[in-house]
């Protein structure tokens, strides 16, 4: 069966799978070039979708009730905005939109829940789980912001639904409130929280924690409840404090509440069902110092954070719901992979002479590794273009910004160089094998780390040779690799520490502040002209401006 996904939200995105099998995920602000586009139908990304299938062949249409809500029919001199209804049964406009698209008139469509189809990939990958809670948190959803399973001996218990027909959302959003906080600190709201947690590392206890945290409990069951009645309420008693306190005092209450608050739910509901495993997806779990905390809980054996945590890996988990339905949770389970691959889900572009033109120089003859960590000691500033991009928020070693972390300072120059503002320091890269030499961590993070959705603590002896890396706290967000996963990244780092002892490199997104990551290879060259690095680094070349 041939199946069509879209998410039609902000950051919109479709995929294409066949059955279980995943034929091509992408996300709208990849090919649009804008940051977490998206609120209308992904346009360029089935475009791309339509190179690889003929859309008279898809058997399925899975979509969710934001096609509903925005202005997707302007693509058709549509004007109207239409008015939002949940699980519409607005088989006119459906019909439309089907039509628009070029699927068959007697397609099958099938409209999934936003939260389930957030949590259930992080029971797909798990195969060797025989017990877990899978918890999704978002800012909201199908009138929900929460949505919590129990999975054990071969069955998925409800415990925490999202109930999407209430027609009411509930205020106990804590990612509305870090929302909120990000809003009235003068950011972006669903695009800047990490600005937050980086800025929260330099605040301290204030009356500001007891008042937000006065506003939400933990009730008998586990789940998080809220004392506001409205949004405007959230946003009054936000944007009071935020008058009173320091932006950083703010950000450390913010990310405390949360912290304690999640923590807490997780450990009530330990005490009613006996899992070993966690499953996180939502936008909440994108804050990985959250994630830390849960993955210290001593009763977690092993936690995976699903790496496009965010709403762009809803079309992910709308497969796998459409499928849990038609054929039976124990056909699902049969079908699980023992873990996930790193995901390298974009198209793979290969670097070609003719592709690059008169104005840069290619380093054709040269070892591409060892003149790599030559570039990399004496402190220059290299992007990696390999394998498909990754998706999701994080770059994995395919479209990564490397760089030596031994001198703090480089962050502010690499940051002006970007146009970034942060509070975070650069993330590390290690190999699998060295990342219990140079961190501690309990053994229920390992997983996590693969796909940079956690933080850890640095050991004493190594926070002055990776001083980019590591934050005021003495944390950092590594990302652990084997040479399997990605072979030119790998090598590059392998090499650094046989020539300078130092396990770890930076690796930081190869974009721009306020830009998508890089997707093809124009792009990247694009960056290079533009003095965003000095050096590019492909499988075939290295290569540098003329004017270097």
């Amino acid at each position: 069966m041939k199946i069509l996904a879209v998410h039609a939200g902000h950051d919109a995105a479709a995929a294409l799978y066949d059955d279980y099998e995943r034929v091509a995920v992408i996300k709208e602000e990849r090919l649009s070039r804008i940051k977490q586009d998206g609120r209308s139908l992904p346009l360029r990304a089935l475009k791309e979708i339509a190179k690889k299938v003929d859309f008279k062949d898809i058997d399925l249409f899975l979509y969710n009730s934001f096609l509903f809500n925005y202005k997707h029919l302007r693509h058709w001199n549509y004007l109207k905005r239409m008015q939002y209804r949940y699980f519409p049964d607005n088989q006119k406009l459906l019909k439309e939109i089907t039509s628009f698209m070029g699927l068959r008139e007697d397609v099958e469509t099938y409209c999934y829940n936003h939260h389930f189809s957030h949590i259930i990939p992080t029971l797909f990958y798990s195969k060797k789980w025989d017990n877990a809670l899978l918890y999704s948190a978002d800012g909201g959803g199908d009138f929900d912001s929460y949505s919590i399973y129990f999975y054990s001996d071969g069955k998925l218990t409800p415990l925490y639904e999202d109930k999407p027909k209430k027609g009411k959302e509930e205020i106990n959003s804590l990612g509305q409130m870090y929302g909120m906080v990000t809003k009235a600190l003068g950011f972006k709201a669903n695009r800047h929280e990490g600005k937050i947690t980086g800025l929260a590392a330099y605040g301290k206890h204030s009356p500001a924690v007891e008042e937000i945290r006065s506003h939400y409990y933990i009730d008998e069951n586990g789940f998080i409840g809220s004392t506001f009645k409205s949004g405007d309420e959230l946003r009054k008693s936000i944007f009071d404090l935020a008058k009173k306190v320091s932006k950083e005092d703010l950000s450390f209450a913010a990310q405390h509440v949360l912290e304690e608050m999640v923590v807490a739910s997780v450990k009530k509901l330990r005490e009613k069902y006996n899992f070993n495993n966690i499953g996180l997806s939502g936008g909440v779990f994108a804050n990985v110092k959250l994630n830390q905390r849960i993955s210290e809980l001593d009763f977690i054996d092993d936690m995976f954070v699903f790496p496009p945590m965010g709403d762009e890996g809803l079309v992910v988990g709308a497969v796998f719901e459409y499928l849990i339905d038609k054929n039976g949770f124990d056909t699902f389970l049969k079908q699980r992979q023992d873990g996930m691959e790193i995901p390298y889900w974009g198209e793979e572009f290969k670097v070609e002479r003719k592709d690059i033109p008169d104005n840069f120089n290619i380093h054709a003859d040269s070892d591409i590794v060892k003149e790599s960590v030559a570039l990399l000691k004496s402190n220059k500033i290299c992007a990696i273009f390999t394998k498909g991009m990754e998706y999701g928020p994080r770059a994995l070693g395919a479209r990564s910004i490397i760089i030596n972390p031994g001198d703090r300072s480089i962050n502010d120059i690499v940051n002006k160089r970007l146009d970034r503002t942060e509070f975070m320091p650069f993330a590390p890269y290690v190999r699998e094998e060295r990342v219990s030499d140079v961190f501690s961590f309990p053994t229920s993070s390992l997983r996590a780390m693969k796909y940079m959705t956690v933080t850890c603590d640095v050991k004493p002896e190594w926070s002055e040779k990776i001083q980019a890396t590591v934050h005021v706290d003495n944390t950092a967000r590594p990302q652990t690799i084997k040479r399997e996963d990605n072979p030119l990244y790998y090598d590059i780092l392998e090499l650094f520490e046989e020539e300078t002892g130092v396990p770890c490199l930076v690796n930081t997104s190869f974009n721009a502040h306020e830009e998508p990551i890089i997707n093809t290879f124009s792009e990247a060259l694009n960056a290079l002209e533009h003095d965003r690095i000095d050096y590019l680094i492909t499988d075939s070349f290295i290569i540098e401006k003329s004017n270097n």
